[in-house]
């Protein structure tokens, strides 16, 4: 009886978090900034994809050619293109499921189910249109085929299938790409004394770093990998940090109510002392003491997971490239990590380590309902500000989009213009000419970091009646408008294009202090 309940529930933290992941594909709304790059760019054709937005970004091509396929199938809208991201992840769920149970006791298996799909960046990114949902599939694979030593394997199509996930998964992403790395010189490592499996290696290697020159020679990764990509690091304890806020969001609310402004620093001390606990307890496991393959396993996967904090850190020193998301890469062997501490927990003698482990999928279903209702209002949405601009303007008034500059301008256009369902002239505008605009005009202002208040200030200085739409809540996407009818007609209203959304109207028609 007890092990039935245990196990129903169980499922039901799956099956929910399952659910969750699939809001984007039963609820249209609005993409956000990042997405709008990728689809926008997955519309056009190959050669003009990797010319505008491939060459120039910074991530590799695989997912944006995949993603170009499926829009020629499928269409570009909201839950059809998420749908992809969807399948991704729950394939994933699938093989670890699979593998697992063919490995594991029945407490490892199902802890490490538990945590894989409740933790935050399962639901959260199995619903948006980017390249992770695709990296955690090929993380999963690439991570049970080292696991299970698939490079030894006396047949060559094995072999072969394992560099192929390998390089699959180094064109991705570049955090995908490293992980790739570190596993390629365990493997090495591995076939030391072996000179012919050890070459086998090293050309899949070299293999797999042709795309990255080819990115620095002729594309701009990074400003030829000098830039820190808007993000910060202080040292290892941001690239710990940021490990923790993706896996183990709550671990850091407590450093932040434990430490106050000391929060990085406190958030390192907890996540290594966590992790060092649970290696120690993992290796009781069952499943790691069985002789055989259980040390393998059990080294295999303190491996993957140290030695890939360690050459991201030392990545980081130079150009910070971690982001909580990018540690999704990360979650099928921390998820192993906690399977096999759950198991070790269990042969220690401790009772309720089901329990523990429900309130730990609870806890982390609570902190993913959060993050995904916030994400789903949407978090951006222009959709509604192009809506609002259609019912609003009359032919012939201009429409802007703010000049973000930079190498990616085509890119830029289709995005602002990619909700339009009429032909409308779009022209750039840097943010400093707005207010010198003659009226009528709108200005669809996305992603954008600029104080609202004061560019309606600006504009009201020359005695001009502005306002502004925003259709979330936040500013990150709003119009700004000057209307050149007759204040007096009646006007209408734009309809939300999510329920949830509000229509917060600011005017300005004096000049500011």
């Amino acid at each position: 009886m007890a092990k039935g309940y245990a196990r129903a529930v169980v499922y039901l933290l799956i099956l929910s978090s399952v659910m969750l992941a699939a809001t984007g594909v039963v609820y249209g709304y609005s993409y956000w900034w990042d997405e709008l790059y990728s689809v926008a760019a997955a519309e056009l054709g190959v050669g003009p994809m990797f010319r505008f937005l491939v060459l120039p970004d910074v991530h590799p091509p695989l997912y944006q050619l995949v993603l170009n396929l499926w829009i020629k199938v499928a269409g570009s809208g909201e839950q059809m293109v998420r749908a992809l991201s969807f399948l991704f992840a729950i394939s994933a769920l699938a093989a670890f499921w699979w593998w697992a149970s063919k490995r594991l006791t029945p407490v490892a298996k199902y802890t490490l189910l538990v945590f894989f799909a409740t933790c935050i960046l399962f639901p959260y990114y199995a619903q948006e249109a980017r390249s992770y949902a695709m990296m955690l599939l090929l993380s999963t694979l690439a991570s049970l085929a080292y696991l299970e030593r698939l490079a030894h394997s006396g047949r060559a199509g094995t072999r072969l299938g394992y560099y192929a996930l390998l390089g699959a998964l180094s064109l991705t992403h570049y955090f995908g790409f490293i992980y790739a790395g570190v596993i390629l010189l365990f493997t090495l490592y591995e076939n030391r004394g072996d000179a012919r499996r050890a070459i086998e290696t090293v050309v899949v290697g070299l293999m797999c770093l042709i795309w990255p020159i080819l990115h620095v020679v002729y594309g701009g990764i990074g400003e030829k990998s000098g830039d820190n990509f808007w993000i910060e690091s202080n040292g290892v304890q941001s690239t710990l940090f940021h490990f923790s806020d993706g896996m183990l969001p709550h671990l850091n609310y407590l450093a932040r109510l434990l430490s106050g402004t000391a929060t990085e620093y406190v958030t390192a001390v907890l996540i290594v002392a966590l992790l060092s606990g649970a290696a120690l307890l993992a290796r009781r496991a069952p499943e790691v003491r069985e002789a055989g393959t259980g040390p393998g396993l059990w080294r295999r996967m303190i491996a993957l997971l140290t030695g890939f904090l360690v050459v991201i850190a030392l990545v980081d020193y130079h150009s910070p490239i971690s982001t909580p998301r990018n540690f999704i890469v990360l979650l099928p062997v921390v998820s192993l990590l906690v399977g096999l501490t759950a198991s070790g927990l269990k042969r220690a003698g401790v009772k309720h380590v089901v329990a523990l482990v429900a309130l730990g999928g609870i806890a982390n279903l609570a902190v993913a309902s959060l993050e995904v209702t916030r994400k789903i209002h949407p978090d951006q949405n222009h959709k509604a500000a192009v809506a609002f601009i259609e019912e609003q303007r009359d032919a012939g008034d201009p429409v802007y989009y703010l000049d973000r500059g930079g190498s990616m301008r085509e890119v830029q256009h289709l995005v602002a213009s990619f909700y339009f369902n009429e032909e409308v002239p779009l022209a750039p505008i840097a943010i400093g000419q707005v207010a010198t605009l003659a009226p009528p005009y709108y200005v669809l202002m996305q992603h954008h970091g600029h104080n609202l208040d004061r560019v309606l200030a600006d504009i009201a200085r020359r005695g001009i009646a502005v306002e502004a739409f925003v259709p979330q809540n936040n500013e990150s996407v709003a119009v700004v408008y000057v209307e050149g009818r007759d204040t007096h007609r009646p006007r209408h209203r734009a309809p939300m294009a999510a329920p949830a959304a509000r229509m917060l109207v600011r005017r300005s028609s004096a000049p500011g202090p």
